[in-house]
């Protein structure tokens, strides 16, 4: 795919692909294999050659299948759209218009790192994806690039190059040591209370000797243990945030590694979190509502993460990435209701909200502090939420809707009055957006 190919030739996915796909499978029928011998007859020896046909076998199975599979999966870059269709029995084919394309991901698990390779997914935002396992990571990156692009292009109006134009250089703006990100989890109380809760349950079910609970409800409690800690941690490994002409690029992972790009247009609000353990040590947390879901699969912790764990300025950063020309630091602010505070001793403290003609921001929290911020051109609807204590007590919560539901967008406790003025006023804004503010360009000098 180097140079200028000829964009509608059908082109697959490199035949290494069967291989790094299937190796899983095979682990997984070898490991059933072995216990089932050594339950049955405690001896291993007698059962190897059986044993070695049925791997041998299976894993010519799995092999066979991959390299049917890779051999009728083909891809095709037409002028309008971006096309996948595989099978030959059951003929699959999947077309993403380039004006629909909301984000192209590169994913490198550990095995197809050690062969350079990488997965590519495509996404337009709803439940059609497409992902091509597995390219070389030149090829893929290459190819990224490009849809990335000319999905802008097309939205914009204007004309692209082909698969291998060079793209606008990147600029490395945020990356986190890794002593740091490893500091802040270990001092997250999730993470505790992840391991704490499996543990402690363990430990009762063998002081009470409760029968139904055998070794293998122990390994599988350590497992779990370690794998909670290992997708919390080492996932988070070598976290990195650059800019492009389109938005952010966000890069994580040490041994699974993980690349996307989110476009600004997409980022609809930003959270951001300081657990009361990491203001000793001046950190916060980044997440974003992304348009179409984000970057990563639903519940993983990093998958709407911008920053994992970094200072005040590394957030400055990031958001000016997010919305150029700023304006959401000295957002006016006023305090919550003093009607209820009982209902929320913990967090009435500090807790404040405001807007202005650009931003809508709510502050929450006296040892957990949190603030949401979103753009009001991305607001989609208004309204007002108000229990019937809260209505006794004359306030209500404020509620902003937009198309990200990763986060909620919502002043609570406040005031009756000036809610109803503030949800009159809002609903008042043009349903179209405003003209976004424009990023300064990248330097060509290079990747900093």
């Amino acid at each position: 795919m180097s140079g200028q190919p000829d964009q509608k030739r059908p082109q697959r996915t490199h035949p290494a692909s069967a291989f790094i796909s299937g190796w899983l499978v095979v682990g997984a029928f070898l490991l059933t294999q072995l216990r089932g011998v050594l339950r049955d007859s405690g001896d291993i020896g007698e059962q190897a050659p059986l044993l070695l046909v049925l791997l041998g076998g299976a894993a010519l199975l799995m092999v066979g299948g991959g390299l049917w599979r890779w051999w009728n999966t083909l891809f095709f870059i037409d002028d309008d759209e971006f096309r996948v269709e595989s099978g030959r029995f059951f003929h699959t084919s999947k077309r993403l218009a380039y004006s629909k394309i909301q984000s192209v991901d590169i994913r490198q698990p550990l095995l197809a790192r050690l062969f350079d390779m990488c997965a590519l997914v495509v996404d337009t935002g709803n439940s059609e994806t497409v992902e091509l396992r597995f390219l070389r990571r030149k090829t893929a990156e290459s190819l990224h690039d490009f849809l990335l692009a000319r999905a802008a292009s097309e939205r914009a109006g204007q004309p692209v190059g082909g698969v291998g134009v060079p793209q606008p250089p990147t600029q490395a703006l945020v990356k986190l040591p890794n002593s740091q990100i490893v500091l802040s989890k270990l001092l997250s109380l999730s993470l505790w209370l992840g391991i704490a809760v499996p543990v402690a349950l363990a430990i009762a079910a063998f002081v009470l000797d409760i029968w139904w609970v055998s070794f293998g409800g122990f390994l599988a409690v350590g497992v779990g243990a370690v794998g909670f800690v290992w997708s919390r941690i080492v996932g988070q490994l070598n976290f990195q945030v650059s800019r492009t002409a389109t938005g952010l690029r966000v890069q994580h992972g040490l041994t699974d590694l993980r690349s996307y790009t989110v476009p600004r247009r997409r980022i609809q609000a930003v959270s951001i979190t300081q657990p009361w353990l990491w203001r000793r040590l001046g950190l916060y947390r980044v997440d974003a509502a992304i348009l179409g879901g984000g970057g990563e699969e639903k519940g993983d912790e990093s998958g709407s993460a911008l920053l994992a764990a970094g200072t005040w300025s590394q957030v400055e950063a990031v958001l000016g990435e997010c919305w150029p020309g700023g304006g959401w630091q000295a957002l006016p602010v006023r305090p919550v209701s003093k009607s209820g505070w009982w209902l929320h001793p913990l967090r009435y403290r500090g807790s404040k909200w405001g807007y202005d003609g650009h931003f809508f921001v709510a502050k929450y929290g006296w040892l957990d502090w949190e603030w949401v911020i979103a753009g009001l051109d991305k607001v989609q609807s208004v309204g007002l939420v108000a229990g019937p204590l809260d209505r006794r007590l004359a306030i209500c919560n404020l509620q902003l809707h937009t198309a990200g539901a990763e986060i909620s967008v919502m002043a609570r406790w406040i005031d009756a009055a000036w809610a109803k003025s503030a949800l009159a006023e809002l609903s008042q804004l043009p349903l179209t957006p405003s003209a976004p503010r424009e990023a300064p360009p990248i330097a060509t000098g290079g990747e900093e």
